[in-house]
């Protein structure tokens, strides 16, 4: 009984395993073919982000103006 169990886990994890790596090297090669859209949808992000900052930035002066 405990190898038909210890058997069973194995099988299972040899399926995940094998699973995993399936999905990572599909990831891969998805990451490789639109690697320049991701790319270009970061810079894109992080430029709005680095926008909000200066926003913020000069909002915090000009409140700082008003209060002197």
């Amino acid at each position: 009984m405990a190898n038909q169990d210890n058997l069973r886990a194995f099988s299972l994890t040899m399926i995940s395993l094998a699973w995993l790596e399936l999905s990572c090297s599909i990831r891969k090669k998805w990451i490789g073919h639109h690697r320049r859209s991701l790319i270009e949808t970061e810079i894109g992000r992080f430029k709005k982000l680095r926008e909000q900052a200066s926003k913020q930035a000069s909002a915090g002066r000009k409140l700082r103006e008003t209060d002197n």
